[in-house]
């Protein structure tokens, strides 16, 4: 049996649609960010192997008033690099500078 006999008859997908793992993350936001998102956690859902840059540039396309903080995140209780990639489940919280004396 040739390779091309195992996958689905074009009339199956007529519109070519593209399958897509997804995975979601929750998002946990402090200080100014949950201000600006109005709510303390939201669920996200991303492309399976989606990053923490991938993740912030989605939070700054619906929220664009984030991009006024020097937001650090957390994956799951420690700090991520924006190269980490994150996994179904994660939970990424969005922490903005703090300030205090």
């Amino acid at each position: 049996m040739s390779p091309s006999a195992c996958l689905p008859s074009p009339q199956l997908y007529p519109h070519n649609y593209a399958i897509i793992a997804t995975m979601r993350v929750q998002i946990y936001f402090f200080a100014q960010s949950r201000e600006i998102v109005g709510d303390t956690q939201r669920s996200f859902d991303l492309a399976e192997g989606a990053d923490v840059a991938h993740l912030l540039a989605r939070l700054l396309q619906q929220y664009p008033d984030l991009q006024h903080l020097d937001i650090r995140v957390a994956v799951n209780s420690e700090y991520a690099e924006n190269s980490q990639i994150l996994h179904d489940g994660d939970e990424v919280a969005i922490i903005p500078p703090i300030s205090g004396g």
